[in-house]
């Protein structure tokens, strides 16, 4: 098996820097936004920096994650399905809870 280093293949990055959570018990929409931004990124050649952001305030409810209070990741993607995933320059992380301000005309992937 051959490895591959997605920080340079083929000359481009299919993976954004390392983000930190900070005090936010985040660690799983960490995870779901670095899976689906790395598979946009190979998918179509273009690598955004989505909003986790987003997974804490709104992938909430039927999809059972607790913003700060933590979640599960395949639940988050679940979410990003339903309804797509903003930039993180447009709902940008802030480390806490706070009411969803989801704007759907806004979604990037």
């Amino acid at each position: 098996m051959t490895a591959i280093d997605w920080r340079n293949y083929t000359g481009k990055s299919y993976v954004n820097p390392v983000k930190d959570q900070g005090q936010c018990g985040s660690c799983w929409a960490f995870a779901a936004i670095s899976v689906i931004e790395s598979r946009y990124a190979i998918k179509s050649g273009s690598l955004y920096s989505l909003s986790e952001q987003q997974f804490v305030d709104c992938a909430g409810g039927v999809y059972e994650n607790n913003g700060c209070g933590g979640g599960m990741a395949y639940a988050a993607i679940e979410y990003a399905q339903d309804f797509g995933v903003m930039e993180e320059e447009k709902y940008p992380y802030v480390a806490k809870d706070q009411n969803c301000t989801y704007i759907e005309s806004e979604v990037q992937v």
